[in-house]
């Protein structure tokens, strides 16, 4: 899917409160669209540095991520042409500051089921950035006719995410206790 192809909700700035690396308070605007092939080498130092980070909560291990830049230019690509997923980024100035993707089901029977995973940057978590992501998602979701059911898995031990989502509305609808303590959260759009 283009970009142009996103409701016009997507495509403009929007101002958020940031507390930089000294504790300065400021405007800054951040952008949430479509990511672009081009964005491949910042969304790969992005995941390097969030597996690299202490006590991260996704299922990374530094290292780990390993795609080329031509092999997440072509993710990137398969994300654009489908009519079921989609990849957001959310930018402050020229800097990819958190990600969101829905990845769709590939079967008849769940192509109306995306996965949604997300992560922010640590200098701005806790600034409005993961909830922006989302809530362009859910209306991507909506707006596509096809996707009716969100799903994403959180680690039993993210209270922060926890929290997170249950302030957008999300609910528990189950969890198993497997080597992650993973909780699935569901959202029916």
């Amino acid at each position: 899917m283009a970009d142009s192809s996103l409701p016009k909700a997507y495509v403009g700035p929007e101002q958020i409160h940031h507390i930089n690396a000294i504790g300065a308070l400021h405007l800054m605007e951040i952008t949430v669209r479509e990511a672009q092939p081009a964005d491949a080498e910042q969304l790969i130092a992005h995941v390097q540095r969030l597996s690299a980070e202490p006590g991260i909560n996704i299922a990374l291990s530094p290292g780990e991520f390993t795609l080329t830049l031509a092999e997440e230019q072509q993710v990137l690509t398969g994300y654009a042409r489908s009519d079921n997923s989609v990849f957001l980024v959310a930018e402050a100035g020229a800097k990819i500051v958190g990600i969101l993707n829905c990845k769709g089901g590939t079967r008849r029977t769940t192509r109306h089921v995306v996965t949604l995973g997300m992560s922010v940057d640590r200098a701005w978590r806790n600034q409005c950035v993961g909830g922006q992501l989302m809530a362009r998602a859910i209306e991507w979701a909506k707006g596509t006719g096809l996707v009716r059911r969100i799903e994403l898995f959180v680690f039993a031990r993210n209270e922060m995410a926890i929290h997170r989502i249950a302030s957008l509305a999300l609910w528990l609808k189950g969890g198993y206790n497997g080597p992650c303590s993973a909780t699935a959260n569901t959202r029916t759009i």
